[in-house]
């Protein structure tokens, strides 16, 4: 199949569980996931989401549904799982009350918690509220970041990501060929879209569960890692926790966060062949500009350029305003 058929294909397909389908369908034994000591290829991802949307059919869950797992393998699962019978997944972040998953519930009209568990098989607990109804073909929800009030839902078709990854993915180097190194959980959206614009091409993503910078080093060296993907005060942490450069790294990309010029120069010192980027985007917004780091005392409040196909203008209010897809 020639590469523009093979884009068209991927950019029309109905979420990202048929989109993990598709790719396991071309490139069963290539490894999709890699957490800690655990492997998934793309064929094994697929079983094991397909087995889960099976146990989802059958308890009828529908609607818009929140997702409670601590496990990232059982987050990603659940999330395409749920996709794959045209239900549409909110992964919850960890480390809330029970009385405030209780409130996202309620203020955003939500069908109920798909709750996984290592000690025992997912259920899901009905909320009772009625399903809403959606103008556009949304496939997910993220929750919002702001520091007040309940978090907001805020809900994507698979095209507001999915298209754009070719774009984005030519400007962080994310191709077919990618090992790519993120950690976290993925109810924070910038690992959720980093990880399905991998998947997207066919490459494979690389995690490790706990914050420890040693087992990081050790799986970007035992899996010859070439992208890194984590917001700075991370990229800080492992920068000053390596001793001997990671030669293998071509590109880091990272936000939310400002890079100070003394972590620039520790990261050009322990990736050396690595170019740095910065970006500026928004949950709403997906990816506004990004700024090629190769100068340590750059103007931090240089946001750089926008990315293709983003327009950016400063209003006779005075206000920024941002057109993207």
């Amino acid at each position: 199949m020639e590469q523009g058929a093979v884009e068209y294909e991927k950019a029309n397909l109905r979420d990202y569980a048929a989109l993990l389908y598709w790719q396991a369908q071309r490139r069963p034994q290539q490894r999709a996931l890699i957490v800690d000591e655990r492997a998934f290829t793309y064929a094994e991802l697929w079983r094991r989401v397909a087995g889960m949307a099976a146990m989802a059919m059958a308890l009828g869950v529908r609607g818009d549904v929140l997702v409670a797992a601590d496990d990232f393998v059982d987050q990603l699962t659940a999330f395409l799982a749920l996709q794959a019978v045209r239900v549409r997944p909110i992964l919850l972040h960890h480390g809330l009350s029970a009385e405030e998953v209780q409130s996202i519930l309620k203020e955003n009209g939500l069908q109920g918690i798909w709750h996984c568990s290592r000690e025992g098989a997912p259920f899901f607990e009905p909320s009772g509220l009625a399903e809403r109804v959606h103008e556009e073909p949304d496939v997910l929800g993220v929750l919002s970041s702001g520091s007040t009030g309940t978090p907001k839902v805020l809900y994507r078709t698979y095209r507001s990501w999915a298209g754009f990854f070719p774009v984005q993915d030519e400007v962080f180097h994310v191709r077919e060929s990618t090992v790519l190194f993120l950690q976290g959980s993925l109810s924070f959206t910038g690992n959720t879209n980093t990880l399905l614009s991998v998947l997207y091409e066919g490459g494979t993503v690389v995690t490790s569960a706990l914050l420890r910078c040693h087992l990081w080093e050790a799986l970007l060296r035992r899996h010859a890692v070439d992208c890194i993907y984590l917001v700075p005060s991370k990229l800080q942490l492992l920068g000053q926790a390596l001793k001997e450069p990671v030669a293998t790294v071509q590109t880091i990309f990272t936000g939310s966060q400002l890079l100070t010029p003394a972590m620039l120069r520790r990261l050009k010192t322990v990736f050396p062949q690595a170019e740095i980027l910065l970006y500026y985007g928004a949950s709403e917004l997906n990816y506004i500009t990004y700024a090629i780091c190769d100068d340590p005392d750059r103007d931090s409040r240089n946001l750089g350029r926008p990315f293709p196909g983003i327009a950016v203008e400063i209003g006779a209010d005075g206000l920024i305003y941002v057109t993207t897809p």
